[in-house]
């Protein structure tokens, strides 16, 4: 504001000698103007005049004239000042009269400026002096816009250079405007170093076609969000960088210039690999386990599964992908374990396959968040298809009671043949066709034993969908 003022008294004395000029700024909580500066050529009068205003300002003494053009928010033309406070003094310096011009800013009246020469203004000349008066507002109208403008861009640059973040501009040429603290950080070029440079500089040059490529697209003003590309710092060390290229355009919407802005992606990059790594090997194991492994949402829709679904139920990855549950399931009963969101072990469920086949599964499941964003839950299970193992053991139980009966027969008869024996019932002649009696039933016995041994040894004995 100041600066202003100089520049004003400069342009002013050299055109019509215009000698002084004071800067009044209203002060709300005095409800007062508050001189602030004054600016003058040295003269002993006017020196005078200075330190009058400034003592009235001091006092919140506002003289009358700029008080009036404050309030009414319009220049006047003072040409005589019998009821200002300094007129006694002004008349001792030579001024009779001068320009009193409210400064506007934002439509909001915030100073008044006097400008004073010697000598009486000519009334005749009214016109030039509203003339004069209008130029004056319009001078600090388009200071106050560069002031704010000036503000703003400071405001910005300060944000810009608080950021990590690369934040940075190139002409249409890719030619460096403007770089950022960030920019230092990530690229290690200085502004000075860097601005007028083409953005080839940090491109590596095994890539030098990604330089043709983003030309194309400025030429053609499309944006690039969050593209991943390799750069190269001032030391020449190579590494992974997410960039995103903003068309700027100016009021006729010409293309003429691009904001760029850019982050170090060399730590997600390498945590990225990681993770795919541990992704690709735990693949392969759901891939060759022999479980159906397999996922349902929060709807009990199917959403994942393993190429074990078609061993199973028939079906392939593809036609058992969104398909509900419910639609698989023998008993409708069975839909409340899915229902639950809490884990569970070791469940026989039976599932209708691809060719109405009745399926056998044995299933454990433990619950999982379907997102980072909402609380969904689904469950990932792993299914063993004990269909055969259902088969054998239900053979199983019935061998093993048609056997109790084949037992109790050659057993009884060889109770029955030793009593005999023990007791002398048998005649001499006839113990050697009892023992011959005893002998055969006991290698039945034997048989039917072995018989059991071989089934036990084909179908363990574990019990089916314990908790």
């Amino acid at each position: 504001m100041k600066m202003a003022m100089y520049q004003l008294h400069s342009l002013l004395k050299s055109r019509d000698a215009w000698q002084v000029i004071l800067l009044w700024e209203w002060n709300p909580n005095k409800e007062a103007l508050h001189c602030i500066e004054i600016i003058s050529d040295p003269s002993e009068f006017l020196e005078a005049f200075k330190t009058t205003s400034a003592s009235l300002s001091a006092c919140y003494l506002t003289p009358a004239i700029p008080f009036h053009a404050f309030k009414e928010k319009r220049g006047v033309i003072a040409y005589d000042l019998k009821d200002d406070p300094r007129y006694e003094i002004a008349q001792k310096a030579g001024i009779e009269s001068g320009l009193v011009i409210p400064i506007f800013n934002h439509s909001q009246a915030s100073c008044v400026l006097e400008i004073y020469k010697k000598g009486a203004l000519d009334a005749s000349n009214e016109s030039q002096l509203q003339t004069l008066m209008y130029w004056i507002q319009l001078q600090y109208e388009i200071f106050f816009k560069h002031l704010l403008i000036e503000k703003q861009l400071k405001a910005q640059r300060k944000v810009l250079d608080s950021m990590v973040d690369a934040v940075y501009s190139c002409d249409m040429q890719g030619n460096i405007q403007t770089w950022s603290k960030g920019c230092e950080l990530i690229y290690k070029w200085t502004e000075a170093e860097i601005i007028g440079k083409s953005i080839k500089t940090f491109i590596p040059d095994k890539e030098k076609d990604y330089f043709d490529f983003l030309l194309q697209n400025f030429s053609q003003g499309k944006p690039i969000v969050h593209i991943e590309t390799n750069a190269v710092n001032k030391n020449g060390e190579i590494f992974v960088i997410h960039t995103t290229y903003t068309m700027e355009r100016n009021d006729k919407h010409e293309l003429i210039g691009v904001a760029i802005s850019a982050h170090d992606a060399t730590c997600q990059a390498r945590e990225k690999e990681a993770i795919k790594k541990i992704e690709e090997k735990l693949k392969n194991v759901v891939e060759n386990i022999q479980e159906w492994v397999w996922e349902v949402d929060d709807q009990s829709r199917i959403v994942y599964s393993n190429h074990l679904v078609t061993n199973f139920l028939g079906f392939s990855i593809e036609e058992v992908l969104d398909k509900e549950i419910s639609s698989l399931l023998l008993e409708q009963k069975d839909l409340e374990y899915f229902k639950s969101n809490k884990p569970w072990e070791n469940q026989v469920i039976q599932m209708r396959g691809k060719n109405n086949q009745v399926c056998q599964l044995e299933c454990s499941a433990v619950p999982f968040r379907l997102d980072n964003y909402s609380d969904k839950m689904g469950l990932r299970l792993a299914a063993r298809d004990i269909t055969e193992r259902i088969r054998l053991e239900k053979m199983k139980e019935e061998f093993i009671s048609m056997i109790s009966h084949e037992l109790r027969t050659p057993l009884s008869a060889i109770i029955a043949a030793l009593d005999l024996l023990k007791s002398g019932g048998i005649p001499k002649e006839n113990s050697q066709e009892v023992l011959d009696i005893l002998i055969k039933n006991s290698h039945l016995l034997k048989e039917l034993i072995d018989n059991i041994l071989i089934v036990q040894t084909a179908v363990p004995a574990r019990k089916i969908g314990t908790t």
